[in-house]
Formats: C-alpha cells, sequence, structure tokens
C-alpha cells in the first residue's frame, strides 16, 4: 500500500473514531440507569459505550438491546460525528424518499456528499428501512478506511447462505469477519438481510473503538534519509560499506585516476547489485523472491515497497501484505489474499529507502522488479489436497475450547468434501483445483480464529464478608446471577458472582458474563462471550466448614458450625471448554465481621432541625425504630432539670437512611421545631434499634446522645 494511501486510511479511521465517540445523545442516560441489558451478551460493550457518552438508552430507563436502528437516523449520526456542513444542502434532493422537507435531508445528503452512505437503488435512500447486517458490515468497513483491504475477499465466504449477501457487501463480509468485527450465527449462516440490534451494533461499535485504535498505531516507521544504508534502529550493528575500487596502473606512475606517465587501464566493473531472483508462489497466499545470494537479514523491506496486485474476472484488485520475512536466500511475503490454482498476480518491488533495500550478506542491492507476473501452479493438485486434508485432520485433533464451534464444524466439512473427492472412482482436476482453495481459505481462516487464552480477575473493590458468629439456613449465602440478582443491590444473602470475578480473552474481548450452570455434573457457572458458552467456573471452600452445593438458579454456601472458621477463601476454578484441567485458579479471601457497627458521638450533629447520625460503617434494616427525647441542662417554666422532653416519631420527627450508606438522618417536623424553639441548652438523646451491618452484626438497641448547646428562635410565616 502506497503512502498516500495509507495516510488516507489513517484520516478515516481517526474521523469515524471522533463518529463513535459521538453516537448520539449526551451521556445523562448513564449505564447505571439502563434496566434491561442484564441478560444482552453485549452488556459489557453497552456499559462501556454508554459511560463514554456514545450510545444511550430510549429515555426510559431502558435500552432496548433487541430493537433495531433505521439507516436515517444512522445517516444523521455519521454527519454529526463527522461534523460535516448541514448547512449547505442541496436545492434538489438526490432520493425521492427523503425530500428537502425531511428531518434528516441536510444529513442524508451530506453523508452522500462525503461518500458515506449510498441509497438502495432506484432513486431511494431507503427512508424507515432498519439496518441490515450486511450494510452495518459496509459501513464499518468503509468507516475503518479498510475498501482496499477488502477487496476480492468476498469470494473466500463460506457461510451457507453467502449466496444470500449481495454483491456489493460480499468483500465487506468478508472483511469484516476477518477484522474480528463481526461473526456469524452459530449454525453457520451470516443472515445478510437481518436487521441489525442495537445490541450487536453496540459490540460492533466497541470492537470498531479497538480496531481503529489498532490501526492507527499501525503507522510505518520513518524511513532513513535517501542515501543512507544504516540497518534498522532494532539492529546495533552496522554493515561495513563498500570499499571504493581504485584504478591499476600499468606504468608504475601515480594511481590516483589521473594520467601520469604511459595511462591507465580500468578493471572489470564492481558488481554491486544480485541478479533478478526467481518469484514463485509457496502456495496459495505465500510469495517467495529466490536470490542467488544470502540475504542480509538487518535490511527488511516494508509493505509500501511492494505493489501486488490480482486481476479476476477482468477486474484488478490489490494484494496487501501481512508479514515480510528475509531467510537465507529468500524473502518470503505472506499475503492477505488466497489464490486460486492457476490464477496470476503481478509483483512490482521498488525500495523507498536505502535504509530497507534488500541486501546480500556481500553488500549487493535487491534490483527493482517491475510488474513480475508469477501463477501459482503445482506439479500434483491431489498431493497437494491431500496434505491439506491431513493438515486440517491434524488442527480438528483437540481443536474443541480452543476455537469457535463454528468454525471448527466449517473446517471438517471442508475437509470431509475434500477427502471425499480425493477418494471417489473419478479424478477430477478443476474439482481437485477447486477443493484446493476452499481447504486453503478454511484453515487459514481457522488458524486466525483460534482463542486466546481464557484470563481471570478478582475485583479488588469487592470483598466477600463472612459473619462467622452465624448459621444455619436463614443465614445462609447464595451467589447468583444477572439474571437473578437484576439490577438490585447485593445483600448479605444474595450476592452477584459477576461483582466478583471477571473473565475475559485478552484486551481485545469483551468481558464474559457468568451465568449459572444448572446441569449437575458441571461446574457452577457457565462463561458466556459473544453468546456462546467458553468455559465454566467451579467454586470451592478452603475451609471445610463451609459447604458449596447448587440449588434451584444459584449456588448455596452454607457454615455448618458457627465461629469454627480462622481464615477462609473462595477458591474459583476456571476452565477451558474442552480441557479437564483448570486453566487458572483464583482464590478470595473471606471478611470475617461478627462486629456490630457503632455510631460516632464526634461525628453525630444536630442542626436546623436536622440530626445526623454518623457509623462507622453501612448499616442496614428495612425500617429501623427510632426514638427521640430530649433532656435540657437547667429549668424554665414548666420543666424540671433533667426531665425529657419526648418526641412523636409522626408528629414531630421523621427519619431515613439511603440503605449501604452510613448515616441515619432525623428531620423535625414543624411541630417538632416549635417544641424546641423555647428549650434552653441540653442534649437530644436517641434510641435505635432494627438495624445491623452487612453481615448482620447489630444490637438491641443503640443510645446515642447529641449535646446542644442552645437553640435559636425559629419563626414560621
Amino acid at each position: 500500500m502506497g503512502q498516500g494511501m495509507k495516510k488516507k486510511s489513517l484520516t478515516k479511521v481517526m474521523t469515524t473514531a471522533a463518529l463513535m465517540s459521538a453516537l448520539s445523545l449526551p451521556a445523562s442516560a448513564a449505564a447505571a440507569t439502563l434496566s434491561d441489558i442484564n441478560g444482552s451478551f453485549a452488556k459489557d460493550a453497552i456499559l462501556e459505550l454508554a459511560e463514554k457518552g456514545i450510545i444511550n438508552g430510549k429515555g426510559d430507563g431502558k435500552f432496548d438491546p433487541t430493537g433495531n436502528i433505521s439507516r436515517q437516523d444512522f445517516a444523521i449520526i455519521l454527519a454529526k460525528a463527522m461534523n460535516l456542513d448541514l448547512s449547505t444542502a442541496p436545492a434538489t434532493a438526490t432520493f425521492s424518499d427523503v425530500p428537502s422537507s425531511h428531518y434528516a435531508f441536510a444529513a442524508v445528503e451530506a453523508a452522500v456528499k462525503a461518500g458515506l452512505i449510498k441509497g438502495t437503488g432506484n432513486g431511494e435512500f431507503g427512508f424507515g428501512q432498519n439496518l441490515s447486517r450486511q450494510d452495518m458490515a459496509v459501513l464499518f468497513v468503509r468507516a475503518l478506511g479498510q475498501e482496499a483491504f477488502a477487496a476480492g475477499k468476498g469470494s473466500g465466504l463460506k457461510f451457507s447462505d453467502a449466496h444470500q449477501i449481495s454483491d456489493y457487501a460480499k468483500d465487506a463480509v468478508a472483511a469484516a469477519v476477518e477484522l474480528r468485527l463481526l461473526n456469524g450465527t452459530p449454525n453457520g449462516m451470516f443472515n445478510p438481510t437481518g436487521s441489525a440490534e442495537r445490541q450487536q451494533v453496540a459490540l460492533v461499535a466497541s470492537k470498531f473503538l479497538k480496531k481503529s485504535d489498532e490501526l492507527k498505531n499501525q503507522t510505518p516507521a520513518t524511513p532513513s534519509p535517501e542515501g543512507t544504508k544504516n540497518p534498522p534502529s532494532a539492529q546495533p550493528q552496522t554493515p561495513e560499506a563498500p570499499k571504493p575500487q581504485t584504478p591499476v596502473s600499468t606504468s608504475g606512475g601515480s594511481s590516483s585516476g589521473g594520467s601520469s606517465g604511459g595511462g591507465t587501464t580500468n578493471p572489470d566493473p564492481v558488481t554491486t547489485e544480485m541478479a533478478q531472483p526467481a518469484v514463485s508462489f509457496a502456495d496459495g497466499k505465500t510469495i517467495v523472491l529466490a536470490y542467488g545470494e544470502t540475504l542480509d537479514s538487518r535490511y527488511v523491506p516494508a509493505a509500501e515497497d511492494f505493489q501486488i496486485t490480482r486481476s479476476l474476472e477482468g477486474q484488478t484488485s490489490p494484494v496487501g501484505l501481512k508479514n515480510i520475512l528475509i531467510k537465507d536466500k529468500s524473502v518470503i511475503l505472506t499475503t492477505d489474499t488466497i489464490l486460486p490454482l492457476d490464477q496470476s498476480a503481478q509483483l512490482t518491488y521498488r525500495s523507498l529507502s536505502t535504509g530497507r533495500t534488500i541486501r546480500s550478506a556481500a553488500d549487493k542491492v535487491s534490483p527493482a522488479i517491475s510488474a513480475k507476473t508469477v501463477t501459482y501452479t503445482v506439479a500434483d493438485p491431489s498431493a497437494v489436497l491431500r496434505e491439506l486434508v491431513d493438515k486440517a485432520n491434524a488442527l480438528l485433533d483437540g481443536a474443541d475450547g480452543k476455537y469457535p464451534q463454528y468454525e471448527i464444524q466449517h473446517l471438517w466439512t471442508a475437509a470431509q468434501e475434500a477427502d471425499a473427492e480425493l477418494r471417489g472412482p473419478v479424478t477430477r482436476p478443476e474439482m481437485v483445483k477447486n477443493y484446493v482453495y476452499t481447504l486453503q481459505v478454511v484453515i487459514d481462516r481457522f488458524e486466525s480464529s483460534k482463542f486466546q487464552p481464557l484470563t481471570a480477575t478478582l475485583n479488588p473493590e469487592v470483598p466477600f464478608v463472612l459473619n462467622p458468629g452465624i448459621m444455619g439456613m436463614e443465614y445462609a449465602i447464595y451467589l447468583a446471577d444477572d439474571n437473578v440478582i437484576g439490577n438490585d443491590p447485593a445483600t448479605y444473602k444474595l450476592r452477584n458472582i459477576n461483582d466478583f470475578l471477571k473473565v475475559s480473552r485478552g484486551t481485545d474481548s469483551p468481558t464474559a458474563h457468568l451465568v449459572f450452570d444448572e446441569a449437575a455434573d458441571s461446574g457452577h457457572f457457565k462463561i458466556i462471550i459473544d453468546d456462546f458458552a467458553v468455559g465454566s467456573v467451579k467454586i470451592e471452600s478452603t475451609d471445610p466448614n463451609i459447604q458449596i452445593s447448587k440449588e434451584s438458579d444459584r449456588v448455596r454456601l452454607r457454615l455448618l458450625a458457627a465461629d469454627t472458621v480462622t481464615q477462609p477463601s473462595l477458591r474459583f476454578n476456571i476452565y477451558e471448554t474442552g480441557n479437564p484441567e483448570p486453566v487458572q485458579v483464583l482464590e478470595l479471601p473471606m471478611t470475617l465481621d461478627n462486629t456490630p457497627p457503632a455510631f460516632s458521638v464526634t461525628e453525630s450533629t444536630y442542626g436546623d432541625g436536622v440530626i445526623t447520625l454518623v457509623a462507622d460503617e453501612p448499616i442496614w434494616g428495612p425500617d429501623p425504630n427510632v426514638t427521640l427525647q430530649y433532656i435540657p441542662d437547667s429549668l424554665n417554666e414548666s420543666e424540671s432539670a433533667g426531665h425529657p422532653v419526648p418526641f412523636d416519631r409522626v408528629n414531630d420527627f421523621t427519619h431515613n437512611y439511603p440503605a449501604g450508606g452510613n448515616r441515619l438522618i432525623l428531620t423535625l417536623t414543624e411541630n417538632g421545631n416549635a417544641k424546641v424553639s423555647n428549650l434552653t441548652s441540653g442534649k437530644f438523646k436517641i434510641g435505635v434499634s432494627g438495624i445491623t451491618d452487612f453481615a448482620k452484626n447489630g444490637k438491641d438497641t443503640y443510645t446515642i446522645e447529641i449535646p446542644v448547646l442552645s437553640f435559636p428562635p425559629r419563626i414560621y410565616n
């Protein structure tokens, strides 16, 4: 890819990254308010994008994950995100179904002018139509600036409904799958005309942002100044420069290059360039440049030094490079496109920087290669196909849990069909060649789809609290999933496994959802990524006095004997599907707590008719019983010293506290304030019962006294 093309693609990536960072409304619909995403496979992506202000709910606290997105609304998003000029819309509408009076007219016209969106044919934009899955692929690939990368890839699609994908979208669908933006369905289909759900768009948008960042970071290194030939900076050694050749004198005169004496005779010219390499295909995606000399591995050409194209059905498309390797006497080019047998490509090589020009160990440089035609041929296609079938079977052995199940099924089917062709009674050369191409494509895609290993981490912000002083079924602790917990806060008895444990496949994978596993002979929770079960979590206790078992839709932890545990931990065993051994084991120490909360006398205050009691930890209780009285320090006309003045809970004061907070607030009513307006200095005496901490620790009654120096008079209108 040329330097200009790379800059153009990078600009698109940067601009469309801005697009996705503005994907509709303000972030006021915070992630925490979305009440209907717990069961969504894209929950983490939705939360991520909502927190960044990229997407929003629908205004009623819901995201509607299975809802659809219309084409005109996506056009508005594109236009606003890319800061297109909406003030100079044309007088005449491009599309008959989006007239100039329509609310989306300016945005649609601006997006069309920028080459971002096209119509659906017949002069129509497709107003009111939902965004389809194939159109989603086209838009995201175009937004990434990867049209050149996508060119020609549609021919390798192996979805069972690939023939239903529109011609204009096939390359983009194939590229989106290869870029890991989109997947097919579990049954091996793509469902191209199906409507893109809001949760699907969120998941792809999250992947898009990561991919755009990845592409932005793939900028080429700054070339060495022209005329230099220093090796790349990663190589500490510098090749010795060629020594200048001195003319040889035959008359004993000066050898300085002048004609002193009887003149000079020049030797044969010094060869500073290697011969043209032999260029051939090693397989459908590997081109080898074979030189006659050993190469210097410190000088590795860049992708932009090559231009490779292929012709298919009269159309020429570029072929990208994924890797360049110097080995012995060869330069090995791995392309991003697999060619069928007997297909040709044209290769041009011209070094754009002498600092990376292909060189031999003797410091000779490679000549330029101009439009060299190379054809992928083999002597015995049947032998090549047999090798591919054997390779496929070797890959399938032990593939469960390491590759997506649909990729395993595709590879198995392709290998079976190719093997049947080889074992047939009659050899069909063209069919053999077709199977060579098909199996190469399927193997290549299969190998690139290998899962990263599952990685689990504990959430340091959420301790697992256990009260060692209580036992019995009424105090059992239950671990459940999002489907059971919903948006409710955790309690001592019911907690969310997803709050404690996070599982993913590397940085590019969304965080897995841990879902209760109902099967009796399996782990406690299934690990779900992209709607597929990829592993399981089995929970153990390091203390035998804590019993762990399954119950209905949750896992029960029961303390068998009170005050018998010392320093217990929960042990999380992480399993990959198909692997009987855990890939990771994590221990979560339990926090033992059998101390009731205490109220601070120094931090508890009275002021302006409000009494605030401050505990040393969060307090819980459905409806605590609170009593309030005032004990004055001195006499007045109606009171004797120390005689308490009672306050009625309803008429004189109210109380409230947020669940899980550490403050209990008493607010005097107008009647209560009137009671204290004529009182002298003294103290409030508050009695509280019916509260505990998170671990169920509490007292029968708390008595808190708050001194009050004086009451300023209050005036009510």
